[in-house]
């Protein structure tokens, strides 16, 4: 999954926003039920955990995730998902952060393969659907926390 979009904030606001793990407050823009900063990777590299709640038509599940952060402050967030250490086999996500006069161009990159199974035919689809919707609600959460950084009015969500 690829979504674009502008936002009426600065890259280094969105960045912030973006990298709060602690105490779930990644919760505040996603689906996250629970997120926290673990003990740094051997090489010092930052680790997070995050446990998302959903349900894929019928079938309802807890999936758990623990990532490597690789980052550029405040331009790019990249995470990587240890494979054993959860729900997905593989996993990477990208945001990228450009500014745009007094805005930012933000480019959100998802791959991910699940480690559980898919129902055929409908679930791929359902999923894909599923993921684009979260990306819809996520990005003005996103925006509204970070102009509250930045100082600048906040708008009311409509959601």
């Amino acid at each position: 999954m690829v979504a674009d979009a502008r936002l009426d904030a600065t890259p280094e606001s969105i960045y912030a926003v973006l990298t709060d793990y602690a105490d779930n407050r990644y919760g505040r823009i996603s689906s996250a039920s629970e997120s926290r900063y673990l003990e740094p990777d051997a090489d010092g590299t930052p680790m997070v955990f995050t446990r998302m709640e959903g349900c894929i038509l019928w079938h309802c599940m807890s999936l758990p995730r623990t990532e490597r952060l690789e980052t550029e402050a405040p331009y790019r967030i990249k995470s990587i998902t240890i494979p054993e250490s959860g729900s997905f086999k593989y996993g990477t996500s990208e945001w990228l952060l450009e500014r745009d006069g007094d805005g930012t161009k933000l480019t959100y990159k998802l791959e991910l393969e699940p480690d559980f199974s898919v129902p055929p035919i409908i679930g791929p689809w359902y999923l894909k659907r599923t993921l684009s919707q979260g990306a819809m609600r996520i990005v003005p959460r996103i925006e509204r926390l970070a102009r509250e950084l930045d100082g600048r009015p906040v708008e009311p969500l409509h959601e």
